[in-house]
């Protein structure tokens, strides 16, 4: 008698996309922690060398 059918199934699947946010968040991560060590040992670099 008013028997609404509730969904089963997701449309999206939100575990994998916190995995992809997880994942990129980590990848912007890297790849600024690589670049603040190039740039630092780029600065020190320039300051050590006497032209």
């Amino acid at each position: 008698m008013g028997d609404t059918a509730i969904p089963t199934e997701d449309t999206m699947e939100y575990g994998f996309l916190s995995h992809v946010l997880v994942w990129v968040v980590g990848a912007i991560t890297a790849v600024g922690a690589v670049g603040a060590v190039l740039a630092i040992f780029s600065m020190a670099r320039t300051a050590y060398r006497k032209d």
